[in-house]
Formats: C-alpha cells, sequence, structure tokens
C-alpha cells in the first residue's frame, strides 16, 4: 500500500546551525547555574567536617579533663610535645602515644630538627585526619619552611588558645590579666590567660568567665597574605624553644608549636609583628568564606566571624579578664 505522505513530509528534518546554537546556549547557561550550586554544596559539607573535627577535638580534651581533673599543657619546653600529644589515646591513636619518647637531645628530636629520635621516626608520615581542616589546601605533611617541618611530619590546621591581648590598651586593659602576659620578645607577646597555656594546667575550675564563654581551640587552616604560618615549628606535635622554664619572666627565643597568643582579628592579612612569622602570635583563619571556626570550653563548636570586633575575640580567648559578654 502505497503511503498517504508526500516526499516533502517523509523527509527527515535536521537541526539547523542557529536552532543547535541555541541549545548549546541553553546547555551553558545550565551548567553556569549549576555549578556554583554543586561548589557550594561541596563547601558545606566540607564545613561541616570541620566543624566536627573540631568537636571531637573538644570530646578528646574533656575525656582528658576528666581523668587528670585539667586540661593539658598547651606545649612543653624544648619542644617536647604539645596539647596534640596528650589527647591521641582519648582519640584512638594511644598506639601512637605509647610509641613516642620525649627523652632524646631535643625533645622528638635528636638535635634541633634534623630528624626524630630514633623512637619517633614513625612520625615521619604519621597523619590523623581529624587534625585537618577538608577545606584547607594546605599541605598535610610538610616539608617547606621553618613554620611546617623538616622531618615530614604532620602539620595541623587547629590550634590551642593559651592566652590573648589586647594590644591597643595593654597592658592595663584588664586587672585580672594585667600580669598574665609576659613583656615583649622578638616583638610578640606571651599570655597565660587561656586554657592552653605553655608550661602550665589549666582546668575549668580556672574559667570563672564560664566555660561557653572562653575559646579552647580555634581554626589555623588559612594564609596569612598568601604565606603559610600555621603553629607548626618543626611539626605539629612539638612544643615551645628551649630556655622557657619560668613565666612569664622570658628572656630567650619565643617560638612555639600547638598554641598561640590571639593578638590579631579572624583571618588578619598581615603576618604577626616580629622577626619572623611564626614568633608567638599566629593569627586564627581558614578557607571558610567568611571566618573560622572556635572551640568552646563547654564542647562546643562556635562559627566565628571573621568581622568580629578585636576585643571581643580577645575576652572569648580569656579565661578570667571579669567581661561580661553579649552574642558572637
Amino acid at each position: 500500500m502505497r503511503s498517504l505522505l508526500s516526499p516533502w513530509q517523509r523527509r527527515s528534518r535536521a537541526f539547523t546551525l542557529i536552532e543547535l546554537l541555541v541549545v548549546i546556549a541553553i546547555i551553558a547557561v545550565l551548567i553556569a547555574l549549576l555549578l556554583p550550586a554543586v561548589q557550594q554544596a561541596r563547601e558545606a559539607a566540607r564545613r561541616t567536617q570541620c566543624k566536627n573535627n573540631m568537636k571531637q577535638l573538644g570530646v578528646a580534651l574533656h575525656n582528658y579533663h576528666d581523668t587528670a581533673n585539667c586540661f593539658p599543657v598547651g606545649n612543653h619546653f624544648n619542644y617536647r610535645g604539645n596539647w596534640r600529644v596528650a589527647i591521641l589515646p582519648m582519640i584512638d591513636q594511644a598506639n601512637a602515644y605509647n610509641q613516642m619518647s620525649f627523652n632524646g637531645g631535643a625533645g622528638l628530636f635528636t638535635g634541633w630538627g634534623s630528624s626524630y629520635d630514633a623512637p619517633n621516626t614513625f612520625l615521619s608520615g604519621y597523619f590523623v585526619p581529624g587534625f585537618n581542616c577538608p577545606s584547607s589546601t594546605l599541605p598535610k605533611n610538610s616539608t617547606l619552611g621553618v613554620m611546617n617541618n623538616f622531618c615530614n611530619g604532620q602539620t595541623m590546621d587547629y590550634v590551642g588558645i593559651g592566652g590573648a591581648v589586647d594590644e591597643t590598651v595593654a597592658p592595663t586593659w584588664d586587672p585580672a590579666v594585667r600580669n598574665q602576659c609576659s613583656d615583649i620578645v622578638y616583638s610578640g607577646r606571651d599570655c597565660y590567660n587561656g586554657l592552653l597555656p605553655a608550661l602550665r594546667h589549666k582546668g575549668i575550675k580556672d574559667a570563672t568567665d564560664g566555660t561557653s564563654n572562653t575559646m579552647l581551640v580555634a581554626e589555623q587552616s588559612g594564609m596569612v597574605n598568601k604565606v603559610d604560618v600555621r603553629a607548626n615549628y618543626w611539626g605539629g606535635w612539638t612544643g615551645t624553644s628551649l630556655g622557657r622554664t619560668v613565666f612569664p619572666a622570658v628572656t630567650g627565643c619565643e617560638i612555639v608549636a600547638g598554641i598561640t597568643t590571639l593578638r590579631y582579628q579572624i583571618n588578619a592579612n598581615s603576618a604577626p609583628s616580629g622577626d619572623q612569622p611564626w614568633y608567638l602570635n599566629t593569627v586564627i583563619n581558614s578557607f571558610h568564606v567568611g571566618g573560622c571556626h572556635g572551640l568552646l570550653a563547654d564542647g562546643s563548636v562556635r562559627f566565628l566571624s571573621q568581622n568580629m570586633n578585636l576585643a571581643t575575640l580577645v575576652r572569648v580567648a580569656c579565661m578570667n579578664d571579669g567581661t561580661i559578654l553579649g552574642e558572637f
């Protein structure tokens, strides 16, 4: 039976060039709209994971407190470890903690960062995921620069709060803390008005401002003026420099790992004062938009805006300044 369709009707019809270009343009617009949404969803997931990392650190620090009736020392002199080492048994890393030796010539090292002491060689490449923010593009096992590690050990993104100082009115900004900060050392200032200071144990009883008003750990996963200045001098596991046995009488070189004395705003884009940027007052920061996370002593994690007033940030970092804080 013959088809009733004419030859013109039976002829297949292709896209014209204009129609093809319109389709391509529509697809391009859809992709352009979709990609930012995908990126935002991924960043939201990374930010949630970072917050969860800090929450787990808070649980570990509180478990340590339940056992010892205090928080760990922020860091020890002669590079013999910091609070990150102390909480390893509380984050299912007891085997690593039990292997560590602090009896070498320079703490964890055989001699001033050249190599790990024999029992500690496993630290070269040893990695605990919970100490790094997934949003950070900085190296997690770095040999780049003295702020990181000569020995290829882990560099961390969460820093303990040893204290804080408001340079605009120091040293008389509050009577409760004026005697808790060192003199200027290499243009930096060290304080022990926080809960994880060098050489000292502090506990919840010392947080007279209240645990919900005192910061314990802060995120430090970003860069300062495109430079990595995280508090990881000779790696994330070490302590503070030699010769620091009396506080606040500080006369020697002050280089610390694991903690900071807050002195600058969140995401500040200028390196801390001093001969080198790793002296005492490293900046808290992140690759998250608008601020960074802070772990409070009550175990909660807050996202702190980079627009927070410096005076407010300093008082959140201090455990006993007596200031009544509002919302932050």
